[in-house]
């Protein structure tokens, strides 16, 4: 396999690997705004 084959198949794997992780992240709304969502509640 040449370098270039190498490195392809290292990024593919990477790229395969964040896909997989960030499918993960169950987060929902900013944490920004909080204050102002607790005063109207």
């Amino acid at each position: 396999m040449t370098a270039f084959g190498t490195a392809v198949l290292g990024i593919a794997a990477a790229v395969i690997g964040f896909a997989a992780q960030a499918a993960e992240i169950s987060g929902a709304g900013a944490t920004f705004p909080y204050p102002i969502y607790a005063k109207w509640a």
